[in-house]
């Protein structure tokens, strides 16, 4: 053997996976005792973004390993593949043996698998998972508690099925006669009908019988349906084919152990960043794709009764019914005996190459060093083509610095140091600003068809400078969980805030930012200080006194203040209710920006906020309350169009320095007290922009208009640069902090 664990990259102990962390709260960096303390160990707090990207265990293994090879690496991967290769041949006279045992059914899914070879390779690399080839050999469990693969953290507590098996079987036979008198053909059955054919030929599913001939008292049938997922690459539609299992009760039949942690474009970047900062070279990233995916996964035979579907030759009015024999898309087993292959291959890459592998389901990435993309590519490759999984061709890309993932078009640096791109792909923006239109043009919009889009939208985000969007989708959320349609008119009509929403969206595909991953080195240094606060107090002749006051502390220079009490008119645009301060602390955070733009425009700066609510709202880009939503969508594009890096903590209100210049009668002296060359400024705001965000009013036109004025460089040089983000940023605060 070639090597041996001791010489390739060292073991890491599982679990693998760690949980998104959900950060409901809002930090403080430190505690402080008065005002001066907070103000010095603010200054003496390194910005979060100077700190150093780092990824899972596994992969810093690997990358640190690839330090120790360095030139050799390529020859390392050569000689590990001349040795699997060996091992393979020497195997065959078992794998034979093994295919011959094998149920039919299983045989006809998994026969062509290298499998004594792939539980070599598994016992080598350590995989913990050790059910697995004994599940390639006899199939996967569908149904009841699915066995814990080691590899992801377990679910607490531990789940168990909502219905017992013997349950599940009784109702099943029950509903048999039922869900196929009850079937009808929908769209899609020439599509639906063609993929079966083409399936049976491998044995993925059995041929479409008549439901008569299907004797016996254990016997579930499931609907099958079309799924429209737009168009291929080839333009073609795309249509997936999807197993209603929860209304079958067969997911209901099941429990799985691992909580699955799927990784995400977040993920490359963080291990790219990882792997140029140790070897000091510019990195690729090449991708592939598994074919079928969950059709190389074969079910057992005690659970296929479970797996019969419904469907319709063309121009038939009565269903026939098909029986899978591979894990079908819609049940949870497919999902999770998937993610065990999935997983397993993706160990196998890390330990036996030292490849940087990961996937998200089927979706496989591979980052190299540009000196060593190419071995990486081919061992990779034969690897896979060594056990026997099918890769899908078309959908395998060769090494380079940029490339479509997830949906997202992501680009590296040419050199080392150089900031990532991240951005919505133009198929991508041109479909959904095509959806967008066709609602606005409708004037109609779903609960059910809001969900989906805010979906996409949101997904789409994530190609976005920071949160920008974000607070877009508050409209959608609400529609997508209002249950009473309106008495007059068409069902489900447009109101103003999501009408106003859509057209942002539109504005924010057509104009948006990219987001840009800077190195950490980008925000080291001293960076400028921002302090914001407001006030909310009865005033004496009725009513309230309501004032904003901010302290800027820019590096070198002397502070600088300000205060101002707000207009009436942007009171009257916030929702109605009895106290604002919520609204004021966020709005005086955008004052204060649009006063002092000169001196932060472009910069890496933190920001001091006392009300929670406020700093969750502007870290998010996100509220369960519409104006705070709107007015935080407002502040992420203000921050994309002039390329900042801001990072916000939480301050107590007793040492917030920013509490002075909303106090009148002695503010100002205090204040004096600890800065005594500080610099009064008049604030600078443009408060009409400020109402029409707050109201979501002047609609369409003012809706586009005021996105074209926050964003005036989004088709120009400047923005195609790219604006500085937010990695680690994006982990404090996930998409489901304030989500309904």
């Amino acid at each position: 053997m070639p090597t041996d664990a001791t010489y390739g990259p060292r073991h890491t102990d599982p679990p693998y996976h760690t949980p998104p962390f959900r950060d409901r709260a809002v930090h403080e960096p430190f505690q402080a005792t008065s005002c001066r303390d907070h103000v010095r160990k603010a200054r003496r707090e390194p910005h979060p973004l100077a700190t150093p990207t780092t990824t899972e265990g596994r992969y810093r293994s690997v990358i640190a390993f690839q330090q120790r090879k360095g030139a050799q690496l390529p020859a390392w991967r050569r000689a590990q593949m001349r040795y699997w290769r060996k091992r393979a041949k020497e195997l065959e006279p078992l794998r034979r043996k093994w295919r011959a045992e094998m149920p039919p059914t299983v045989r006809k899914v998994a026969g062509h698998l290298h499998l004594p070879l792939l539980e070599e390779m598994l016992a080598h690399a350590g995989y913990p998972d050790t059910q697995l080839i004994q599940h390639l050999r006899k199939g996967f469990p569908v149904m009841g508690t699915l066995p814990a693969s080691g590899v992801y953290p377990l679910e607490d507590p531990a789940p168990t099925p909502e219905l017992h098996e013997r349950e599940f079987w009784r109702k099943a036979a029950a509903d048999w006669p039922r869900t196929l008198a009850a079937e009808r053909p929908g769209e899609f059955v020439e599509h639906l009908w063609k993929k079966v054919q083409e399936e049976v030929p491998d044995g993925c599913i059995e041929p479409p019988t008549d439901p008569s001939t299907i004797r016996g008292r254990k016997k579930c049938v499931t609907r099958r349906f079309g799924k429209d997922e737009g168009l291929k690459a080839d333009g073609t539609p795309k249509i997936r084919c999807v197993d209603d299992y929860t209304a079958s009760r067969v997911n209901a039949a099941t429990a799985a152990q691992d909580r699955i942690v799927l990784q995400t474009l977040d993920n490359a970047v963080a291990m790219a960043r990882c792997l140029e900062n140790a070897l000091q070279k510019p990195v690729y990233i090449w991708k592939t794709d598994h074919k079928g995916a969950y059709r190389q996964v074969p079910v057992m035979p005690a659970h296929l009764q479970a797996m019969y579907i419904t469907i319709f030759r063309p121009g038939a009015t009565r269903p026939q019914v098909a029986r899978h024999a591979a894990m079908p898309f819609g049940a949870v087993g497919a999902v999770h005996g998937y993610q065990r292959v999935s997983e397993a291959m993706t160990h196998l890459g890390l330990y036996l190459l030292a490849v940087l592998v990961q996937h998200y389901v089927d979706d496989f990435w591979i980052v190299d060093t540009v000196p060593n993309a190419p071995s990486g590519h081919r061992a990779y490759r034969e690897l896979m083509k060594l056990v026997g999984f099918q890769l899908e061709e078309s959908k395998t890309t060769s090494p380079a610095a940029q490339i479509e993932l997830l949906g997202l078009g992501l680009q590296f640096g040419a050199a080392p140091g150089d900031p990532y791109r991240v951005r919505v792909t133009p198929a991508r923006r041109k479909k959904l600003r095509t959806m967008i239109r066709e609602v606005l043009r409708a004037g109609v919009l779903s609960p059910g068809e809001a969900g989906k889009l805010a979906g996409r939208l949101g997904f789409a985000a994530g190609g976005l400078f920071g949160r920008v969007g974000r607070g877009y989708l508050r409209a959608l959320y609400n529609r997508q969980h209002d249950t009473e349609p309106k008495p007059e008119g068409p069902r489900w009509p447009l109101d103003p805030p999501l009408e106003h929403a859509l057209h942002w969206w539109d504005a924010l595909l057509r104009l948006g930012p990219p987001r840009a991953v800077q190195p950490p080195q980008a925000a080291q240094g001293a960076t400028p200080i921002l302090y914001t606060d407001a006030s909310e107090e009865p005033a004496p002749g009725g009513g309230w006194d309501r004032i904003m006051g901010a302290v800027l502390l820019m590096p070198g220079q002397p502070a600088r203040a300000f205060s101002i009490r707000p207009p009436r008119k942007l009171i009257d645009a916030l929702a109605p209710r009895q106290r604002h301060i919520m609204d004021l602390e966020l709005i005086t955070l955008l004052v204060a920006y649009m006063t002092w733009r000169h001196l932060l425009k472009g910069t890496t700066y933190s920001v001091y906020i006392d009300n929670d609510a406020a700093n969750r709202a502007a870290t998010t880009g996100f509220s369960r309350r519409d104006d705070l939503a709107r007015l935080a969508a407002l502040w992420w594009m203000i921050q994309a169009r002039d390329g900042n890096a801001p990072w916000l903590w939480r301050v107590p209100s007793e040492v917030n320095p920013a509490d002075w210049p909303t106090r009148p009668d002695d503010g100002w002296s205090k204040l004096k007290a600890l800065f005594p060359d500080y610099i009064r400024d008049t604030a600078d705001v443009d408060w009409p922009a400020l109402i029409a965000a707050a109201q979501a009013a002047d609609l369409p036109a003012a809706a586009v208009a005021l996105g074209q004025d926050l964003l005036p460089h989004a088709a120009k040089e400047e923005l195609e640069k790219g604006v500085d983000v937010l990695a680690p940023h994006e982990a404090r605060y996930e998409d489901e902090d304030d989500h309904p």
